[in-house]
């Protein structure tokens, strides 16, 4: 039997080797092709990306949508949605990515055979490949990873353009039950739509890395060291984490905190960082490996997963680093929203707190820090849960379960 043909549509896909953007795309399209698929991803291209490429067995190709090339910078970065919000001049680019897109996605159904089509969110992807399916019959899977609903309005246009892809979609997925419920409310059938997390980027902890971090970074006094990982803008609620730290260091003067990653805001936030006076307490490190994130987090006393909504309706979907500090039995502590609490449950795989509340943040750093039986038994729990609903290898056999339904319609 011929390996089923997987085209996989996507706007996030890293653009070379240590890339920081988000591999939740290429670690499932790595983990289906494990399994017996044949996949190629279209993914829009970059300056200094390869326009074409295999990525061990999976083929990559990147279309071009601006000129000069150089001005390709709607996605990446922050994504779409934060692109086009700080930088309002990519905004001029949808309508020449869209049809590039298009193009490029013609091209490959008429020169391929494809069994499925797989798109990584409902818009730009998921109205290009509804689009294809009508032309072609090809099933078309779509996946809401959350900014698609949660990042742009309900009304107008994008509104129509959401609604439309999920009614033509043969099947909806959705990251969370929070993605869930919004499809859900924008019209999607209940019967199309099944619930399967994303797949997170987990790497075996290397303990000499863990040590190395713990000798460089975990106060010698044996004060706690807290990690944060994630896009550094407001939505994330790094500036509640850093006001959380000034009020722990009163109790625990040695308290650090390492924040891991990149974004629009990282100079406001350094610039609270010394309004606090809290440069010996906060490290900002960048983007690291993503194969050493775990091991960094393996590292730390706490985790802290901060993320608030904005005006705009977004909310945390998901959150890939939450499975990361699941797996890496690092306690946690995360605001209750969006899609957070599928993973992180109060007082039992973790600690739930509203969002916006920075004292909440220090007082339950403080409890974890003086109960560490607590802390073991979120840790144990979480683990457990990490290893039951959101591996790689179970999110990897859900997907090719959903595939099998319409290989032979």
């Amino acid at each position: 039997m011929p390996m089923p043909r997987i085209l996989m549509v996507t706007s996030v896909f890293p653009r070379w080797e240590r890339d920081d953007t988000p591999a939740f795309v290429a670690n499932l399209a790595e983990d289906i092709s494990a399994l017996g698929c044949s996949v190629t991803v279209l993914a829009p291209h970059y300056p200094g990306a390869k326009v074409e490429e295999f990525l061990g067995s999976i083929r990559v190709v990147r279309f071009r949508y601006a000129f000069p090339f150089s001005l390709e910078k709607l996605c990446y970065n922050g994504g779409m949605i934060i692109n086009m919000r700080t930088q309002k001049w990519t905004k001029c680019l949808l309508p020449f990515f869209f049809i590039a897109q298009l193009r490029a996605l013609q091209k490959l159904v008429s020169t391929n055979h494809f069994d499925l089509l797989h798109s990584h969110s409902l818009l730009p992807q998921g109205y290009a490949c509804s689009w294809i399916a009508r032309k072609t019959d090809l099933p078309h899977l779509t996946t809401s990873h959350g900014n698609d609903v949660f990042g742009l309005r309900d009304n107008g246009m994008y509104g129509n353009m959401k609604r439309a892809v999920l009614k033509a979609a043969d099947a909806i997925i959705a990251n969370s039950s929070a993605t869930q419920g919004a499809i859900t409310r924008q019209g999607a059938a209940a019967s199309k739509i099944y619930l399967i997390p994303s797949s997170a980027n987990i790497s075996p902890i290397k303990q000499v890395v863990a040590q190395r971090v713990k000798t460089q970074y975990k106060p010698s006094d044996g004060g706690p060291l807290i990690i944060f990982v994630g896009r550094l803008i407001e939505e994330k609620g790094v500036s509640d984490l850093i006001a959380a730290i000034s009020i722990v260091a009163k109790s625990f003067p040695s308290v650090h905190c390492i924040i891991l990653g990149e974004g629009q805001d990282r100079a406001k936030f350094e610039q609270q960082v010394s309004r606090f006076h809290l440069h010996k307490n906060i490290s900002f490190l960048g983007w690291i490996a993503k194969d050493l994130i775990t091991s960094f987090i393996s590292a730390a006393d706490i985790f802290i997963g901060p993320s608030k909504p904005n005006k705009m309706g977004w909310t945390e979907a998901q959150g890939l680093t939450f499975v990361e500090a699941m797996y890496a039995k690092t306690p946690i502590i995360a605001t209750q929203i969006g899609g957070i609490p599928d993973m992180v449950k109060h007082l039992k795989t973790g600690i739930l707190i509203p969002p916006n509340d920075a004292k909440a943040i220090a007082v339950n750093i403080e409890a974890l820090l003086n109960n560490s039986g607590l802390a073991r038994e979120l840790t144990s729990n979480a683990r457990s849960h990490y290893e039951n609903t959101f591996s790689r290898a179970i999110v990897s056999h859900q997907h090719i379960a959903l595939y099998k339904k319409f290989f032979k319609r």
